[in-house]
């Protein structure tokens, strides 16, 4: 089918050859990557429900489970019970992914919990945990895009209401070993390329390691020392309320192609652990904390921790990349210097991206979603991994009626406390900072700069741009290099009469009456609503399909006998002076 992933290098010495001279940037030696086989064998379960509807608690009547040699169903509304009594009498141990199984499917299985499981829950989302005898993970933590982007078939849901199901039991039997056998190769997919991994990230790092060498920075202090210059990608909105162009002009939608890994292979960026102290910017400086007279060039913190580029005269923290494109573009006047640091040891990340980026190219090409997938997973998933912060880490234990030992207290505040319960289910957590878990935090600090310097340096080629998010503009003109295909590219994805811009995450283009593009985080809204939340009404949004968090921040949270925290998420969504909220 594909054979890409074979030429990453391996602990077996199979793979490509680095052209290497020692005379380049890059002065550390990649690492092979660590291919490990699963140990268990793959297996995929989905669960049909009841439609989800107001404030109805949806259970599931259905359940699918496949693996390499076989596939069954359960039906019935005591399905649950019927699949776990199967696995009873298996003897082979299997991986079971179910896909966003760790915020919906895992829940229904709680009674099932392997007493004094140890899970792994990551933003909120069980990513790994053991029910019964066997290990089920999450599929979102390898294949993190919604099943319909690589095949899913079309289904009326309202044959699954509970008067109507049994008529339509074969149909929808149909449907339900369908989408276990899309997902089953997803993940088989994955694992035959990257072996046995939590998540695509982990994988996806390494992937990149074995073309270009780093050091950890391992030292608490310096990690906490250059990861105040570590910023997300830019959203903002230059004009807000319902917009229309000048006079024979139309708005522009422009995005650029695979926005951080031409970032990671355009400029260079610190793979050292090592830097010195300079009191002036040049050329090389990686970081630099500034007084500056800054028109919207660099960043800063705002006190509820979202990212803000203001016009004013302040102290910034800004990467290199930042302070040039400021100074090129007119937008940044460096007052003083406080402290400016440069790397001992930078490289691109060029030989990574030019490699897969024409493989995924000819994926789409050859309408291959599979591999398009895949290469798409390996290119976008690795610089965040640069940042993890292992400070945040906590060990997470699931019991059923029992406490686990040692409870917290004042004299060992370090022990497990209640995190939340539900019935007998309690669920506790306790601290897990992990020493020395820290990758490199000035690489991601350096990526995500250099995209969000891409970003100002087209901003400044841009007419009256009224709105932008990471890797995209809207504006009435663009004097930027425009390609469909290159790598780092700008494309024209649509042109429109108006806008509607009520806030970051939440705009509408429009054509005539038709939507062109349109965004609502956290909502699905109309067009015509963003309309009329752009001309001050507020809206009111209800999403009835219930999510399952171990998060605290659940809206409206509710209890269910099947877990914790079933969440109908609802919200005011209204336009107070410019500003959503």
């Amino acid at each position: 089918m594909l054979e890409a992933f074979d030429d990453f290098k391996t602990d077996d010495s199979g793979g490509i050859e680095f052209d290497w001279d020692g005379d380049d940037e890059e002065t550390i030696a990649p690492i092979p990557y660590p291919m490990k086989e699963a140990k268990k064998r793959l297996a995929i379960v989905d669960c049909e429900t009841d439609p989800f509807a107001p404030d109805f608690l949806v259970k599931p009547f259905a359940i699918g489970f496949e693996t390499d040699d076989r596939y069954i169903d359960f039906w019935g509304d005591d399905c649950v019970k019927q699949f776990f009594d199967y696995l009873d009498t298996l003897e082979e141990r299997f991986i079971i992914y179910a896909h966003n199984g760790g915020k919906f499917d895992f829940y229904f299985f709680l009674a099932y919990l392997a007493q004094n499981t140890t899970p792994r829950i990551i933003n909120g989302r069980l990513v790994q945990v053991f029910f019964g005898k066997q290990e089920f993970r999450d599929s979102y933590a390898i294949v993190d895009i919604p099943l319909a982007k690589f095949q899913k078939d079309d289904f009326d849901y309202a044959k699954m209401r509970r008067e109507v199901r049994e008529r339509h039991k074969e149909e929808i039997r149909k449907y339900l070993r369908s989408d276990c056998g899309n997902l089953f190769q997803l993940v088989r997919e994955f694992h035959s390329r990257f072996g046995d991994k939590l998540t695509a990230a982990s994988a996806a790092l390494q992937v990149l390691n074995s073309f270009h060498g780093f050091e950890k920075i391992t030292c608490d202090t310096i990690d906490e020392k250059f990861r105040e210059y570590y910023y997300g990608g830019r959203v903002q909105c230059f004009e807000n309320g319902i917009l229309r162009p000048s006079t024979g002009n139309r708005f522009l939608v422009v995005d650029r192609n695979s926005m951080y890994p031409s970032a990671m292979c355009e400029a260079l960026h610190p793979i050292s652990a090592t830097y010195e102290l300079n009191n002036e910017i040049n050329d090389n400086t990686d970081f630099a904390t500034v007084i500056a007279k800054s028109a919207g060039a660099l960043p800063q913190r705002a006190e509820n921790g979202s990212l803000d580029f203001p016009h004013t005269t302040g102290r910034f923290f800004a990467t290199g990349h930042e302070i040039r494109a400021g100074i090129e573009t007119g937008t940044l006047e460096i007052l003083s210097v406080e402290s400016a640091w440069e790397f001992d040891r930078k490289s691109s990340f060029a030989d990574f991206v030019n490699y897969y980026y024409p493989l995924r190219q000819q994926a789409k090409a050859d309408k291959d979603k599979l591999a398009d997938i895949m290469y798409k997973l390996v290119l976008n998933s690795s610089y965040g991994k640069f940042a993890l912060n292992p400070r945040k880490f906590k060990s997470w234990k699931l019991t059923i009626g029992e406490v686990p030992e040692p409870i917290a207290s004042e004299d060992y505040p370090d022990g497990w406390t209640l995190h939340s319960q539900t019935g007998d289910i309690f669920i506790w957590e306790r601290p897990s900072p992990r020493r020395g878990g820290f990758y490199n935090i000035a690489t991601a600090a350096s990526i995500t700069g250099a995209a969000r310097a891409n970003l100002l340096r087209n901003l400044a080629l841009s007419v009256r741009p009224i709105y932008c998010d990471t890797d995209s503009i809207i504006c009435e003109d663009f004097r930027g290099t425009l390609s469909e295909t290159e790598l780092g590219g700008w494309k024209i994805e649509a042109d429109g009469d108006f806008a509607a811009i009520a806030g970051k995450k939440l705009y509408a283009i429009y054509s005539g009456d038709k939507v062109l593009k349109k965004a609502s985080k956290g909502c699905k809204l109309e067009g015509e609503e963003i309309i009329r939340i752009c001309e001050g009404a507020t809206i009111f949004y209800r999403n009835d399909v219930p999510t399952f968090s171990f998060a605290r921040r659940n809206i409206n949270s509710v209890e269910t006998d099947f877990g914790p925290f079933a969440t109908f998420v609802s919200r005011n969504i209204r336009m107070t002076g410019g500003k959503r909220i």
